[in-house]
This record gives structure tokens, C-alpha cells and sequence, in this order.
């Protein structure tokens, strides 16, 4: 791998960390603006206006939670697939300049800590999706649960994936040392 590839693949490498940040506090204000929205409308059926998420105005509650539900769930689905870019770059980096790579996965993301922690993260960004569900049906909790945690598939997903990929680091620096 020549210098300009290995430089390309770095700042490839910040880029998507970078982006993966963004979508993740996009994704938490979304899920704080539902939750709010779930708390003090549970039905979202007031006819006063809400203020909607990224956008300058006002619109029913309903719609200003399926804005709010819509960023989550698509921030969720970049988070997923900007991490398994970053994946890519980084297997590549490993394998033909680990010396970069090493120094590489000293920027500062949450992405480039520990998978524990990475892990807990995303548990705790997903869970927060999930969370204003919950005051919104009584009488069908479990129903309106297994509905949030299905919007919120893209987190697991990811989880899922994180714990793999920290599973097959575990077993390469096992064979290697």
C-alpha cells in the first residue's frame, strides 16, 4: 500500500468516525424530543402544534413524533452502516499498515474505545428510542414493546455486530500472541 493510499484510508477513516458521531447525537435528540413528546401528549392527539425536529415549523403532535421516530430509525441504519465501513477500513489498515492503524484507532470517537464501551453506547442510544414508547398504551405494553424494539433493530443489529467483531479481535490476538 503506497503513502497516498494509506493517507486516503485514514482520513476515510476519521470522515466516517466523524459521521458516526453525528448520526448518533441526532439520534439521541430525536429520541429525547419523542420522549418528551410521549410524556406529556401520550396519545399525540392534541390539536395544539408542536414544534417538529430539524425543520422550522409547527405541526400536529403525531407528526412532529413521526419526524422525530423517522430520524431516529434512519441515524440508526447510517450509524449501522458507517460502522461497518469503518470496520472495512480499518481490517484494511490492520492487515497492510498496522503500524497507521494503530495510531489510527487513537482518535478521539466513541467508535475507537474499548467494545465494551462501544457496546454500551449503542445499547444506551437504542434504548433511549424504546423508552417513549412505553407511556404511550397501557392497556398493549407488551405489543407497543416489541413494536419499539423492532424500530430500533438497526441498534441491535449493530450490537450484534460490535460484539462479533470484538469476538474476532479476541481470537486473531489470541493467535498471534
Amino acid at each position: 500500500m503506497t503513502e497516498n493510499e494509506i493517507k486516503i484510508f485514514t482520513d476515510n477513516l476519521k470522515e466516517t468516525l466523524k459521521a458516526i458521531e453525528k448520526f448518533i447525537m441526532a439520534s439521541i435528540a430525536a429520541s429525547v424530543f419523542f420522549m418528551i413528546l410521549s410524556i406529556t401528549n401520550p396519545a399525540l392527539s392534541d390539536k395544539a402544534l408542536t414544534k417538529v425536529p430539524l425543520i422550522a415549523a409547527e405541526a400536529p403532535p403525531w407528526i412532529a413524533g413521526v419526524v422525530a421516530l423517522s430520524i431516529y430509525i434512519v441515524a440508526g441504519a447510517f450509524i449501522l452502516l458507517y460502522y461497518r465501513n469503518a470496520q472495512r477500513i480499518s481490517d484494511k489498515l490492520r492487515v497492510e499498515a498496522p503500524g497507521v492503524y494503530a495510531a489510527a484507532i487513537t482518535y478521539p470517537s466513541i467508535m475507537a474505545l474499548a467494545p465494551t464501551f462501544r457496546v454500551t453506547v449503542i445499547l444506551i442510544v437504542g434504548g433511549l428510542g424504546v423508552l417513549p414508547w412505553l407511556p404511550m398504551y397501557h392497556e398493549s405494553r407488551w405489543k407497543v414493546l416489541l413494536v419499539a424494539l423492532g424500530l430500533a433493530s438497526p441498534y441491535w443489529l449493530l450490537v450484534c455486530n460490535m460484539i462479533w467483531e470484538a469476538a474476532k479481535e479476541r481470537v486473531r490476538s489470541r493467535k498471534q500472541g
